[in-house]
């Protein structure tokens, strides 16, 4: 099973429910260029009656992993958590001109703003951990940064630490939800008068 991941997601449409091979509920949602398949069982529906049930599109911010099946890009888990599906509306179309994949460049470049983030709220603490990911936990905890931003915000920079030291190439459903993680991280910070 991959590892579990914490991310932003904009759902434009979703299936009917339908069954697995072995009996398992599930709901497809459509996203810009990815499909991510959402699990539930017999005895638990919640999360799929939820989703049914929104008014289209709406964002969501849940734990995922890499789908097993061709036909998704991710998977969400009866077991796994949506944190917020508080249906908040976006454009029905995505961005003009939105490029799929994201660069080395790109997430250096998001690293380095989240980077520039974290020392403004810092400001003149006394003591301040080593390593951005330990930063941004301390302002978590702190009450500084939601967190589910901090969450999002140490997805991209994993996701960078990727490209950067191991040569990672990002997938399309990467590239997607990394790309959502950032525009979920700039709206909270423009809504605290972070420089964007």
């Amino acid at each position: 099973m991959g590892e579990k991941t914490c991310t932003e997601l904009v759902v434009r449409e979703v299936s009917p429910v339908r069954s697995s091979p072995k009996g398992h509920p599930y709901v497809e949602c459509r996203l810009d260029g990815a499909i991510i398949a959402v699990w539930g069982s017999s005895d638990n529906m919640g999360y799929i009656e939820r989703i049914i049930h929104a008014t289209r599109p709406f964002r969501m911010i849940c734990d995922c992993i890499p789908s097993k099946w061709r036909q998704h890009d991710l998977w969400v888990y009866e077991r796994h958590e949506i944190h917020s599906i508080k249906l908040v509306k976006v454009d029905a179309s995505p961005p003009a001109g939105m490029a799929t994949s994201v660069s080395l460049e790109d997430l250096s470049t998001w690293r380095r703003q989240i980077a520039t983030w974290a020392t403004a709220l810092e400001g003149t603490r006394a003591s301040v951990p080593d390593g951005l990911a330990a930063r941004i936990g301390s302002l978590s905890f702190g009450g500084a940064i939601p967190r589910e931003i901090g969450a999002l915000m140490k997805a991209v920079t994993e996701m960078r630490n990727a490209a950067e030291y191991d040569s990672k190439v990002l997938s399309k459903s990467e590239s997607l939800a990394v790309r959502n993680a950032w525009l979920a991280v700039t709206e909270w910070a423009s809504t605290k008068g972070l420089q964007t």
